[in-house]
């Protein structure tokens, strides 16, 4: 029996996080938005996960379990944005959530409706937040901004067009912490990136970006290279804010 294709897959990845799990599908399940799929790749939960995972995929099928076959997080994410579906993918974590009921509405609204190939919206750590922060609307992103900016991102608050992040090859796996920041950029040189005051996503504290600065920006200096490799003037203003960055870790850490 044919399925009709879902309008979004929502890619998860676990392992071991039993309660981030159950908080990540229960702001999911009262999405405002229903036409979607959840996929679920987990690496060998062993806590309990899995059998969770099992009751809610066998009350809802748009919800898919699969086992991971590589290692990492990122691997993870391209094995699930292979399996998805979907035309347009939203990377949540276990652990992380929905900012709102209707968070998953407003996003898909507006990324079609002004055609583009990722979203950037907003994200808070802070549960008691109670405003989407911005209008329904979204702008242009200056390059300068995806390589420098000091507003944050995470990917939880994004929603990707498969196809382009399909053709700049996903998430390459030479990255341990910033191949989101890598696929950023890739997709900023070929395809159309917004930026949106929206808050889409709550996501945990300390996460793996947070515990591993001095390797994101040791990796994101390297990205920059890769990407702009004959632009003196970002290769000049990638040694100054890589060496500020360091700087103001090593700092924090006195």
């Amino acid at each position: 029996m044919n399925h009709p294709t879902p309008e979004i897959s929502v890619i998860t990845v676990v392992r071991n996080n039993l309660k981030g799990m159950e908080l990540t599908f229960e702001s999911l399940k009262v999405q405002t938005f229903t036409d979607w799929e959840m996929i679920v790749v987990d690496g060998a939960s062993s806590d309990g996960t899995l059998d969770y995972l099992f009751y809610i995929s066998q009350g809802d099928q748009r919800i898919k379990v699969y086992n991971q076959d590589g290692t990492g997080i990122y691997a993870a994410m391209n094995q699930g944005l292979e399996l998805s579906k979907s035309k347009s993918v939203w990377f949540m974590n276990s652990g992380d959530r929905f900012f709102c009921d209707d968070s998953l509405e407003l996003g898909i609204r507006t990324f079609k409706r002004d055609n583009l190939d990722l979203l950037i919206g907003d994200y808070c750590l802070d549960p008691q937040t109670k405003s989407h922060a911005g209008p329904e609307n979204s702008s242009k992103i200056s390059r300068f901004d995806i390589l420098f900016g000091r507003n944050g991102t995470c990917h939880q608050s994004m929603i990707f067009l498969k196809s382009t992040l399909v053709k700049i090859g996903g998430y390459s796996l030479n990255y341990q912490v910033a191949s989101d920041y890598d696929a950023i950029l890739g997709i900023s040189r070929i395809g159309r990136v917004h930026r949106s005051r929206l808050m889409l996503s709550q996501i945990e504290g300390e996460g793996f970006s947070d515990r591993n600065l001095y390797p994101m920006y040791l990796e994101k200096f390297v990205i920059r290279r890769m990407h702009f490799p004959k632009n003196k003037v970002i290769t000049a203003l990638n040694y100054v804010w890589t060496l500020a960055a360091i700087i103001k870790y090593l700092m924090r850490r006195a």
